[in-house]
């Protein structure tokens, strides 16, 4: 019975306009619904009785039919982890179309499907698995036997694993593919490591995105071995504790990289850092990313070390800094928080990596200093200060600080900020100092016992002031006395100040203070309600006490 409704259905559909479409029309809009479900379809796992989305199109009539079976490039993107004979009837629909082909590797044995890969590696174009949790032998297996062949059409390899803590990491070996895969271009490891020698059949990569699977030799090996090498993402680095890199690996012979663009290097050891650094050569580099930089020297408070990394560091990436300013342009915008540096956000031409989706989230250059025994931001300001000295912050007309609240002296560097954008996890009470130091020195009120350390003005061009996401407090006088002291200074200088909060909690004692400050909450003036049809003026009476009504905690 089924099958003669589906008989009946085919002979129905075979009358309708889009069926008797020409075949090339047809081929190219099944192609196109079988680009965008193959992701999605690799990880599909049809319940009994559903259907593979791909397979849809074969069931509409008997055209369809004809023509979805006689285009192999439509059979040619599965997984081996579909149930039943589809991954078998898809590689046998493919014909000679080179495979995607993705699986699970399970933790008891290499199975039949697993196989397949044996039989086929000579077809596969692209090829992902995922060991699963658990003990070590059919990974390895599986790498050492199914891996040890020629693959002379794969493009791209995606290996992951989650080993148990009481199992080691699964490391291939330097004769994977036999050596020979010579299309190979694209790299995604997890937690599975590589050698610190050079693999001949990744000499061709242009892509590769690890998570704990380079020690920093390995990097660099690769960094030397693979000419065509584009993005470098060791997200994070593997850390070997006591096992330093070995001197003649990199610093005493240029790192030539010649199309590398991005490189991303998370938890790696200072000294390291700064010996790859200053060996590379990377002249089309347009992203670089550093975080968790790891010093265990630091552990036992020797602040004469950290000069010396607050000396070197910023020097060793000068150069590449000069990289980026002649690819970026001027800096412009500068983002400033208590453990890192960020310059020349969200540009169209960066490399999205791991579970970054969103420009918006991306950086040309990131730099994160925070390091073993580091407690405050006064512990970093030796190396903050010599990263100042090497970026060219003349050009910084937009400055982003996050949890800053005193002045110290390298932000004084930061002379041309014209937009000072501050966004605090805490309250905004204790922002005063910070803002007392962009008063002129006989123009300043007093806010607390503390004492500024010089008379020089901070941010002297200062026009607007915008506050982000910080908890304005409930007394918020000092805050008031302060912005009102320095939106007159700035008015002596021919400079009218905006004041703006966004994303804050609404505060009308703040308003009502800032009444003759050019000021707005969330894009609009003062409180968020009008007096009838009189609109939101604050010359009405008692509108500071109505104000109070829309007060936020």
């Amino acid at each position: 019975m089924h099958l003669e409704n589906v008989l009946v259905n085919q002979r129905r559909n075979a009358l309708s306009l889009v069926c008797s479409s020409p075949p090339e029309i047809l081929q190219y809009i099944f192609r196109l619904f079988a680009d965008e479900e193959s992701d999605r379809q690799t990880h599909y796992r049809p319940r009994k009785g559903r259907t593979l989305p791909t397979v849809v199109p074969s069931y509409v009539c008997t055209r369809w039919r004809r023509i979805c079976l006689n285009d192999g490039y439509l059979w040619a993107t599965l997984s081996l982890d579909w149930s039943g004979r589809w991954p078998f009837e898809f590689v046998a629909r493919s014909g000679n179309w080179p495979l995607q082909v993705s699986l699970s590797l399970s933790e008891t044995s290499i199975s039949e499907k697993e196989h397949t890969v044996t039989r086929h590696i000579n077809r596969i174009r692209a090829l992902h698995v995922d060991f699963a949790r658990g003990r070590m032998g059919v990974p390895r297996a599986f790498c050492d036997s199914i891996l040890n062949q020629p693959a002379p059409l794969l493009e791209s390899l995606s290996l992951s694993h989650a080993p148990q803590p009481s199992s080691g990491i699964i490391t291939l070996s330097s004769t994977i593919f036999s050596s020979i895969a010579p299309r190979l271009r694209s790299l995604s490891l997890t937690l599975v490591r590589l050698p610190d020698s050079m693999i001949p059949a990744f000499s061709h990569l242009k892509t590769v995105e690890t998570r704990g699977s380079l020690t920093t030799e390995a990097a660099v090996c690769l960094l030397r071995t693979t000419p065509s090498l584009k993005v470098l993402i060791c997200n994070p680095l593997i850390y070997q504790f006591g096992v330093e890199l070995d001197p003649s690996s990199s610093g005493s012979e240029r790192i030539n990289a010649p199309q590398l663009t991005t490189l991303v290097m998370k938890n790696v050891k200072s000294a390291e850092l700064i010996q790859v650094l200053e060996a590379l050569e990377a002249p089309s580099l347009s992203q670089i990313v550093v975080s968790d930089i790891i010093d265990s020297s630091l552990i036992q408070s020797n602040h004469d070390h950290l000069d010396d990394i607050a000396t070197s560091l910023p020097m060793a990436l000068s150069s590449h800094i000069k990289v980026l300013r002649r690819l970026h342009g001027p800096i412009q915008e500068l983002i400033v928080n208590v453990s890192s540096v960020t310059c020349w956000p969200s540009r169209s031409a960066l490399h999205l990596y791991g579970d970054t989706d969103d420009i918006d989230d991306t950086y040309a250059f990131y730099i994160n200093y925070w390091m073993v025994n580091f407690n405050s931001f006064d512990d970093a300001q030796p190396l903050f200060d010599g990263l100042l000295r090497v970026l060219p912050v003349d050009e910084v007309h937009t400055l982003s600080l996050h949890d800053i609240v005193w002045p110290y002296p390298s932000l004084y560097r930061i002379a041309n900020t014209t937009e000072l954008r501050y966004t605090s996890i805490k309250s905004l009470s204790d922002t005063p100092y910070l803002l007392q130091a962009m008063i002129p020195l006989e123009q300043r009120i007093g806010v607390g016992e503390r004492i500024l350390p010089q008379s020089q003005i901070l941010f002297p061009r200062l026009a607007k002031i915008v506050f982000k996401d910080a908890k304005v407090p409930a007394d918020g006088e000092k805050l008031v006395c302060v912005l009102q002291c320095l939106a007159q200074a700035r008015r002596r200088d021919g400079i009218t100040l905006e004041v703006a909060f966004e994303g804050c909690n609404y505060r009308a004692g703040v308003m009502a203070g800032l009444k003759d400050v050019n000021v707005t909450w969330n894009g609009t003036w003062c409180p968020p309600f009008s007096f009838g049809g009189l609109g939101e003026d604050p010359q009405l009476e008692n509108w500071e006490m109505w104000g109070s009504l829309f007060d936020q905690p």
